[in-house]
This record gives C-alpha cells, sequence and structure tokens, in this order.
C-alpha cells in the first residue's frame, strides 16, 4: 500500500504543482477567448495557419470562441480558388460569428465567396469592400438580410438592379462609402431596401478628400451630380428618416439643405454634415438659427472650410451670441464650442 505523508517535502511540492496547474488552467481558459475573440488577417498565410489551428482536434473549442473575422490582405488572383475554399472550410468552424469584414485591394469572382458554404446567418455585422463583385454581395445580402444590424458598404457604381428590394427588419445602421459619380445610383438602390429600424446613417468619401461630396466649382459634372444626388437623398430621408438618429454626409451645407434634413428627420439627436465659410457670409448663422429650432438634436459635428480671410474664431462667437441661453444647456455649449476647431 501507498502511505501518504502530507506533511512531506514531496507532499507539499507536489499540491504547490497541483495548484499552480490548475491556475494556468484558469488563466488560459480567460486568456484563449480574449485571443481569438476578433480575429484580423492582414497576410494570406495568416488564413492557412488560423484554419490548421482550428482543425487540430485539440483546438474543437476555438472555432466557437471566434467572434469577428476580419480580413484585410491582399489576395492574388493565381491563388483565388485556393482562398476561397480555406475560407469557406474556416467558417465552417466559427459555428458564432457575429461580425465579418472584408476589405482588400482586388477582386475575386463570385464562386470565392459562394459556394457549398455562405457566410453564417448569425452575423450581425457586414462590412464590404469597394472591390468586391456586385454579384457577390448581392448574394451575401440576401443571405444576410434577416438579422444584420449593422451595414458598412464600400462599393462603387452599384448596379440597381442586383441588390433591389432587400428587406432588412434589424438594420439599425447603414454606412455607405462612395465617389461623387455614383451616390445618387446607390441612393436609388437604398430607396428599394426596406428597413423599418434605420437609427443611424452615414454618406462619407470612400477615396481622398479631393473626391469627396464638397465638389469644386471646377468640376463640369457639378450641378447635374449634386442636384440629382440630393434629391435622391431626400427622397431616401423621406421615406426612411422617421427614426433616424444620427446622420451624417459630407455633402455641403446650406441652410435650406439642413432644414430639409431637419424636416425629414423629426427624431435626429446628432448632425454631422460639412459647412464651408466665405467672407460676409452669414450662412453658417443661418443653419445654426435653424438647428437651434430642432426639438431633439443634441449634438452636431461641423467640418469647417474657410476660402475667404473671415477667421472662424469670429464665425464661432457670432454663432455663440445666436444661441439662446435655454438652448445652450440643451445643446451641450461647453463641447460644442469649445471644440469648434477640431
Amino acid at each position: 500500500p501507498i502511505v501518504s505523508f502530507p506533511n512531506s517535502p514531496w507532499a507539499r511540492t507536489f499540491e504547490l504543482k497541483k495548484n499552480l496547474a490548475l491556475v494556468n488552467q484558469a488563466w488560459c481558459d480567460v486568456a484563449t477567448f480574449f485571443l481569438y475573440e476578433d480575429i484580423t488577417i492582414r497576410r494570406l498565410p495568416q488564413l492557412f495557419q488560423l484554419l490548421f489551428t482550428l482543425s487540430r482536434p485539440s483546438c474543437r473549442n476555438l472555432g466557437p470562441m471566434i467572434r469577428t473575422l476580419e480580413l484585410k490582405c491582399y489576395i492574388p488572383e493565381p491563388v483565388g480558388e485556393e482562398f476561397g475554399q480555406t475560407l469557406r472550410t474556416a467558417l465552417a468552424h466559427c459555428t458564432s460569428l457575429s461580425g465579418f469584414s472584408y476589405f482588400s485591394q482586388c477582386r475575386l469572382p463570385l464562386r470565392v465567396f459562394t459556394g457549398n458554404l455562405l457566410l453564417p446567418t448569425s452575423i450581425r455585422q457586414l462590412h464590404l469592400d469597394l472591390m468586391l463583385e456586385e454579384e457577390t454581395a448581392e448574394k451575401i445580402l440576401r443571405h444576410l438580410q434577416g438579422e444584420l444590424s449593422y451595414l458598412r458598404m464600400r462599393i462603387q457604381r452599384i448596379r440597381r438592379v442586383k441588390i433591389q428590394h432587400l428587406v432588412f427588419p434589424c438594420l439599425r445602421t447603414v454606412w455607405f462609402e462612395t465617389d461623387r459619380y455614383s451616390i445618387h445610383r446607390e441612393l436609388e438602390v437604398l430607396e428599394t431596401w426596406t428597413m423599418p429600424s434605420l437609427e443611424r446613417f452615414i454618406i462619407s468619401n470612400g477615396q481622398h478628400s479631393d473626391d469627396s461630396y464638397h465638389f469644386r466649382t471646377r468640376t463640369v459634372h457639378r450641378p447635374s451630380i449634386i442636384q440629382r444626388g440630393e434629391d435622391q437623398l431626400f427622397a431616401f430621408l423621406s421615406q426612411s428618416g422617421g427614426k433616424l438618429k444620427y446622420f451624417s454626409t459630407m455633402y455641403r451645407g446650406h441652410s435650406e439643405f439642413v432644414q430639409q434634413i431637419l424636416d425629414c428627420c423629426p427624431l435626429l439627436e446628432r448632425l454631422s454634415l460639412f459647412v464651408r465659410i466665405y467672407d460676409a457670409d452669414f450662412e453658417s448663422q443661418k443653419i445654426i438659427c435653424r438647428i437651434c429650432s430642432h426639438k431633439n438634436l443634441r449634438c452636431v459635428d461641423f467640418v469647417l472650410e474657410n476660402e475667404g480671410s473671415l477667421e472662424l474664431a469670429f464665425v464661432a462667437k457670432d454663432i455663440q451670441s445666436l444661441v439662446e441661453p435655454g438652448l445652450r444647456e440643451f445643446f451641450g455649449l461647453p463641447p460644442f464650442l469649445n471644440h469648434w476647431f477640431h
């Protein structure tokens, strides 16, 4: 028989090692979740290594830990098929995936993302890059439209016939990154979507700043593009702006433009837009006066451009004099004016 001596050095050493092993196991269980909760693939070999890890019998519990998967790697065309098969196999292990992002500077064929396995229906947040084929985007959106709550798209020149008439019952945020020549087409697409829960709508520039929505005067297409884009924007806001709480656009705002936004969005709480300031021009003051009349607005973000000699400090001072004392507390005046130059 084996006799145990609790006070012996061997017993104390064994107990210490056992406790240390239990602590290490507990820390391993906790740390593993944080390591695998959010996965970002920046180089293609990392995706192959991820699949190798998830396929090991001792790592079966790692796949369900992954919540978000971001692809930000360049994918050469010769390995496109291998990438697609690897991605589909890796996604099969991610049974609890809630966020997926694809951001790459190369186009991939439809069969890479669609085949035997589509993206898991558990995905709630989706970010698609502009280099994705329109047919691929349409397939993915139709597959995930039932539970999607966040959608960010960076796709140029969307064809209306491809992504029309989608129903997103849970979609709360739409973020479109686009270029100045296709915004009216994309807004026409959005008009056909049903989004009863939409609360946040963002239009941002998908390229460099010179190609944003504050078009230069020298642009030949300026009048027609701006008018078509604004018409489509207000048509969309009239349809889906009833529940909007946040709206951001890089359109150059003027007083009538802002007033139409406020009329279409009665529940708006935050507004972000671009404002140009000229010498002896009180357009910014007019905008502030219209904003002050909105009962729900809490925060306003301005991107200012001053093309004259008018100092922004004087503009801020004039605007401060326009805001009534009762609205200062309502607006939260210190962050509103103190961050004017930011």
